[in-house]
């Protein structure tokens, strides 16, 4: 499952900039990472045709695995790429862009909150710096799979809640947050 979702994420990277440049006639293909093991998992397109992208690298982690934030310019160069992340797992799942340009970025940390994997959600300005970063969860392995921003400007994180460590599912979670990542 992971490898579709990995699969859908590469091709939808390549194929949303030609969509959006059919009309400019420009198209292009391009790959990006190191020699270890990185990822893109979602991606959007801002206003400007720029893409930010997320997902997760070894090639450029501190730790065992990072976040990896990615905002490339309309023609597919890398306007800046940034990891974010401990020492233990750390992946970025989905990526929303809020009404100011914010990038909401959510998925998982091993590195930070309650123990186990914790969801984990980040507030980057334009540029990518940490307005925020929050940890939601247990002590079992709790990962955020999607994000989306309500018309009020909330932040809607939903992905799976008590995941044991043979990898069965127990429950999904749904959090409604505030534009500061609070639980209301």
């Amino acid at each position: 499952m992971r490898k579709a979702l990995i699969l859908v994420a590469i091709l939808l990277l390549a194929l949303l900039p030609m969509v959006r440049a059919e009309s400019s006639g420009l198209w292009w293909a391009k790959s990006y990472g190191g020699s270890g093991d990185d990822g893109i998992t979602d991606v959007k397109v801002l206003p400007d045709g720029s893409i930010i992208a997320v997902g997760y690298t070894y090639s450029f982690s501190a730790g065992w695995y990072d976040a990896l934030v990615m905002k490339l310019n309309p023609d597919g160069s890398v306007a800046w790429a940034k990891t974010y992340g401990g020492s233990e797992k750390d992946n970025a799942w989905s990526v929303a862009i809020a009404p100011n340009g914010d990038i909401i970025v959510a998925g998982y940390t091993g590195s930070f909150g309650a123990g186990g994997w914790d969801f984990w959600v980040l507030r980057l300005d334009a540029n990518g710096n940490v307005k925020w970063q929050k940890t939601y969860g247990g002590s079992s392995r709790d990962w955020a799979d999607a994000v989306a921003i309500a018309d009020n400007g909330d932040i809607i994180v939903a992905g799976h809640y008590g995941v044991d460590l043979l990898g069965s599912y127990s429950d999904f979670w749904v959090l409604r947050l505030d534009a500061n990542g609070n639980v209301n």
